[in-house]
């Protein structure tokens, strides 16, 4: 089964747009009680150390390990800021349209992903991306909010007919390949050394699924690791290694974001054209996209137009 691994959250897609110069007023006369207030979004404060903590969260994330230069510090902070403008203008507007999502609601979605896991996979996971369980928890709620509010606000009566599909494929057809794919098992754990000795052990014969299942953290570590088919680019970037491996053989270990991984390669697929049955569903979802991506920039720019952003420039630049 493909899995959607951006932070173990639910897979929706927000169209982030950077914060430019022009979109906010500035902060001035700011006392020294206030001068952590980083800017005020209809009188909702964002401080200092909020966007400092975002701004370490994408440094990890995307292992930034090596010292910045100052111009790129600074476009990090601006465009955690821009997010967490964006995200509180969304707070505001499912607020004011009494959107809101229940207990239930969250627990229904945690449920459904710690049910994939087996033990303490889960509690691991968290561990590794530096996230407790309740914050966790606060960004899942926060996502459905913002799911919801965008379905009901932006994405209703966003339709595609058969006939635009056919027309699309007609036009594109060439466009349309089933591209290789791999079925792997993969193993992950938190910690390199302890990857490096599971690797160690299966050069030596150990069995790969087993292992999996017994010590991988990762949700279908219970299926003995087995991520099913995906071809590059559904998986994260990391995860490519898999395509240069022959059937049956296993990988080095790997880093990512989420963890140490070991792969095994155990099905391969090559490429074919796909008729337009099999395409149908793929540029459905594409055309749709367009119309709500489309649609959300013009909904989110008027909801920013009509909100009073003021912005502390004496402690961001």
């Amino acid at each position: 089964m493909i899995r959607n691994y951006s932070l173990l959250l639910i897979g929706m897609s927000v169209l982030v747009l950077l914060y430019t110069s022009g979109c906010g007023e500035k902060i001035d006369n700011i006392t020294e009680k206030r001068d952590e207030i980083a800017a005020l979004i209809n009188g909702k404060e964002i401080l200092l150390s909020e966007i400092n903590r975002g701004v370490e969260d994408l440094k990890e994330r995307y292992r930034l390990y090596e010292p910045i230069e100052e111009k790129r510090l600074k476009d990090l902070r601006m465009n955690v800021l821009s997010q967490l403008i964006e995200k509180i203008i969304l707070f505001q507007e499912a607020e004011r349209k009494n959107i809101y999502v229940t207990d239930s609601e969250v627990e229904s979605v945690i449920k459904e992903i710690t049910d994939d896991y087996q033990g303490e996979g889960l509690k691991r996971k968290l561990e590794v991306e530096k996230i407790t369980p309740d914050q966790w928890k606060e960004k899942i709620k926060e996502r459905l909010l913002i799911k919801k509010l965008i379905t009901e606000e932006v994405n209703k009566g966003i339709e595609v007919s058969d006939e635009k599909l056919r027309e699309y494929y007609k036009a594109n057809s060439g466009k349309y390949f089933q591209p290789v794919q791999v079925r792997a098992l993969q193993i992950v754990v938190g910690i390199e050394t302890e990857a490096e000795e599971i690797y160690k052990r299966l050069v030596k014969g150990d069995n790969f699924a087993r292992i999996a299942r017994e010590i991988s953290i990762s949700p279908e570590g219970k299926s003995d690791g087995d991520l099913g088919f995906f071809s590059r680019g559904q998986m994260p970037q990391e995860f490519d290694v898999v395509f240069d491996l022959k059937i049956g053989k296993i990988s080095k270990v790997i880093q990512t974001p989420y963890g140490f991984h070991i792969f095994k390669v155990i099905e391969r697929k090559e490429a074919r054209k796909m008729n337009f049955n099999e395409a149908r569903d793929i540029i459905r979802k594409r055309l749709l996209k367009e119309q709500q991506d489309a649609r959300f920039k013009e909904w989110l720019k008027a909801l920013k137009d009509k909100s009073r952003i003021m912005i502390n420039d004496k402690i961001l630049l």
